[in-house]
């Protein structure tokens, strides 16, 4: 779907397991990422402490240059390397990025629920303030530090889209409706 996939269950579901059907797509994420390490591990030799040399410097942090010049003999080529750091990037960075409490993202959804637990009445109405907020800040903060035009455009989307959500809240609780699910009607 669009830019990424979707997470759809049938029947109601309560707060908690929702909250873990949401939380399941950024864990298989992770998994995805621990199986990429061991594979290497396993199939390369390459240690833990040269995946985190490699992966640190694949970033661009000061990392330890004999681990990463060991590591880079045992991958045997480009494109087995690529592969890796295509992997790495994949399931770490796509997967922290989808942990921010920014709505549609599951981490933004996770908020949503553990705000609706603690407040019904406005927890859907503060995490979509808290997704508006980061969404901005963040699209500020990325068009002005590293000019990538398509991450700025997808977290001032996102911000917009948020911004969208409250306008109808805002209308639909000043024509008197009083729960959050006023949009499934």
């Amino acid at each position: 779907y669009a830019m990424g996939g979707l997470c759809q269950s049938e029947g109601q579901r309560s707060k908690p397991q929702r909250l873990a059907v949401v939380l399941a797509g950024p864990a298989a994420g992770f998994l995805l990422l621990v199986v990429s390490l061991l594979t290497t591990t396993v199939f390369l030799g390459v240690t833990p402490g040269e995946h985190v040399a490699l992966i640190t410097a694949g970033f661009g942090f000061r990392a330890d240059q004999l681990q990463i010049f060991s590591a880079l003999r045992k991958f045997g080529g480009q494109y087995p390397l690529n592969l890796y750091f295509f992997m790495v990037q994949i399931n770490l960075l796509w997967t922290l990025f989808n942990l921010l409490p920014i709505w549609p993202l599951d981490g933004g959804q996770a908020t949503q629920i553990v705000l609706d637990m603690a407040d019904p009445r406005n927890g859907a109405r503060r995490a979509h303030i808290l997704s508006l907020v980061t969404a901005g800040v963040l699209a500020v903060m990325v068009g002005s530090w590293s000019q990538n035009l398509f991450l700025t455009l997808f977290l001032a989307y996102f911000a917009f889209v948020n911004f969208q959500i409250l306008q109808a809240m805002h209308h639909a609780r000043s024509l008197g409706a009083r729960d959050d699910d006023w949009w499934r009607r």
